[in-house]
């Protein structure tokens, strides 16, 4: 897990996949990483965000400090913990993995013959954890080691809560997106923070970057896990 943010699900993230990893490396750097840096204050602290880790790995956390300058260099750092390890398993602080599908998709990893496995099944969760977009991108998150080459896509259901942040986190999210360049003009303002509930025609074209996807589609949150159901916004009609 690359880290420099991200208390909020960074507990449930870590619940989602610590009883099916020998080791989680959480990569955490005290600067951006993606290639944008910011003047903005971090909402976390690396204490805070220390203690929650410890909390939920115990012995199987490795700490390390990075200092990379790219999302790419960061993401790298994973390499020098690897060796006579199967798979590496990428998590981001805001993906909360559904465990029954995790244990087929890494067995479904181990037994490929591809180095690189996307994901097919993210819930992007919008505003709250009623309204989910939903799209075509699978991203990276699984890397076969004993593979030299090649890319498969595998099945597995993330809760992905990237939009259901609070304002502030957002607002300095997008300071330092890896994709700030690419941000669909005054996104956060007329987009993010102008969206209602209760105006369905605010539902689609939501994407950060891409036009003419993610619309906001009510979701069956109860089908959540027991930590995501006690996350304090869980009942919240939107994440403020």
């Amino acid at each position: 897990m690359p880290l420099f943010y991200g208390k909020t699900y960074l507990r449930a993230s870590l619940l989602s996949v610590i009883n099916h990893v020998d080791k989680m490396v959480i990569l955490y750097t005290n600067r951006p990483s993606y290639g944008f840096g910011t003047t903005m204050e971090n909402p976390d602290t690396e204490s805070e965000l220390l203690e929650i880790a410890k909390e939920v790995c115990g012995d199987k956390l490795i700490w390390h400090q990075s200092n990379s300058g790219t999302e790419g260099d960061h993401r790298s750092e994973i390499y020098k913990y690897s060796e006579s390890y199967d798979l590496i398993l990428a998590v981001d602080s805001d993906e909360v993995f559904c465990e029954e599908d995790l244990v087929v998709a890494l067995a479904d990893a181990f037994n490929s013959d591809k180095r690189y496995l996307g994901i097919s099944g993210y819930i992007n969760l919008w505003r709250s954890f009623s309204w989910a977009c939903f799209d075509g991108y699978t991203p990276i998150r699984i890397t076969n080691l004993h593979n030299a080459s090649g890319e498969a896509v595998i099945n597995c259901k993330i809760w992905h809560f990237s939009t259901a942040q609070t304002i502030e986190t957002t607002r300095f999210k997008l300071s330092i997106h890896g994709h700030k360049n690419e941000i669909r003009p005054n996104w956060f303002e007329e987009t993010f923070l102008n969206w209602n509930p209760h105006e369905p025609e605010k539902n689609e074209d939501l994407h950060l970057v891409a036009q003419g996807i993610w619309t906001a589609t009510p979701y069956d949150k109860n089908i959540m896990p027991a930590y995501l159901k006690a996350h304090r916004f869980f009942n919240k009609e939107i994440i403020e």
